[in-house]
């Protein structure tokens, strides 16, 4: 039976990889962090450690010699918005090193990268991007990941892909925030203030193309290309498949929490949350919450440059469609389930109409 290692799997990427491959038949699954896995996901074992310490990441690897699958969402969280990730580079080093000298049985590896190879956060770029598109003339963490994957591969007789997205939606326990968290958090605010719901951008970024990457989609991406023949050595932009409109998409999600809209005004959103923390604590008291911090509950610079990038995004995805991976989402169908999937676990209040904060 082969095993796979979902290292990062406390990160909303590698929780759902780790949970897809957990619900496939055929794999024993082995999740790696420094914090508690992935939890809900019926994995096999857990692993406590800190992939920055060489001689962690040499232990666990002498204790798994079965390990014939990586995937590695260390640092992917932080990667798709564009900020540090956290040593993510000296993180792959060392695990693709400690299993190299363990000798053992690793035959694939996959890596995520974010829409920086394209630019995205420099401005408009040639849509829509494709896989083939010539690399940019500077090195990135992405880019660093990927070169340093494709030079062990090459020494170590290793099989690799690379799944690049977009914004990443979804949730873990315990997870990196993310677009799908900010807008809840934004909203659950803005209801309690008796406000509407405001697009934080122009009437242009309102009307302009965006694409998200489902996290739940993304899992089972990551289960194909661990075992699909046409995903060796090669790289695959992983989007829902379709393009949307934020005007279309917002006031679908102000209808969800019972909320009106107001036109869109380009204010900056970190700054006109900075200072509600305490909406946040009452309605963390108010509806029995998970106990989350306000300044832990988003990255509002993150979700603003997802939500206003100033120009189109969008990705081809013919590529691995055509190689075999062929699932899509309706992306505008995608964030009310997943805003009552937030509420039914206590992470943001209630849905619908909701009390106002005195």
């Amino acid at each position: 039976m082969p095993t796979v290692l979902v290292a990062g799997s406390t990160g909303v990427i590698g929780c759902h990889a780790a949970a897809e491959f957990a619900t496939t038949p055929g794999w024993r699954v082995v999740t790696a962090s420094r914090g508690r896995g992935c939890p809900g996901a019926p994995i096999d074992e857990h692993v406590t450690v800190d992939l920055l310490r060489s001689g962690d990441v040499e232990g666990m690897a002498s204790t798994r010699p079965d390990v014939t699958h990586l995937v590695f969402a260390a640092g992917a969280g932080a990667s798709q918005s564009g900020g540090p990730a956290d040593g993510a580079v000296a993180m792959l080093a060392n695990t693709l090193a400690a299993f190299r000298h363990s000798r053992s049985l690793l035959q694939h590896v996959t890596v995520f990268q974010s829409g920086a190879a394209y630019g995205a956060g420099l401005g408009p770029y040639k849509i829509p991007a494709k896989e083939s598109d010539p690399r940019l003339p500077m090195t990135g963490v992405d880019e660093q990941l990927v070169d340093l994957l494709t030079e062990s591969a090459d020494a170590d007789g290793l099989r690799w892909t690379v799944l690049r997205t977009d914004t990443v939606i979804g949730h873990a326990e315990g997870g990196s925030p993310n677009l799908l968290l900010a807008i809840a958090a934004y909203a659950s605010v803005c209801r309690a203030l008796g406000l509407p719901l405001r697009f934080p951008g122009t009437e242009q970024d309102y009307r302009a193309l965006a694409q998200v990457t489902d996290a739940e989609l993304l899992g089972r991406a990551a289960v194909w290309a661990a075992s699909a023949e046409a995903a060796a050595d090669n790289v695959f932009n992983v989007t829902n498949g379709d393009a949307f409109r934020w005007c279309d998409v917002w006031p679908e999600i102000a209808a969800v929490f019972g909320m009106s809209v107001a036109p869109p005004a380009p204010f900056p959103l970190a700054a006109a949350m900075a200072d509600h923390s305490d909406v946040w604590d009452w309605l963390v008291d108010q509806y029995e919450l998970v106990p989350t911090p306000w300044h832990e509950i988003a990255d509002w610079d993150a979700a603003a440059a997802a939500l206003v990038p100033g120009f189109d995004r969008l990705y081809s995805t013919i590529k691995i469609r055509r190689a075999g991976f062929a699932e899509a989402l309706d992306s505008e169908a995608r964030f009310g389930p997943w805003f009552e999937r937030l509420a039914k676990s206590k992470v943001i209040p209630p849905v619908g109409g909701g009390h106002t904060h005195r």
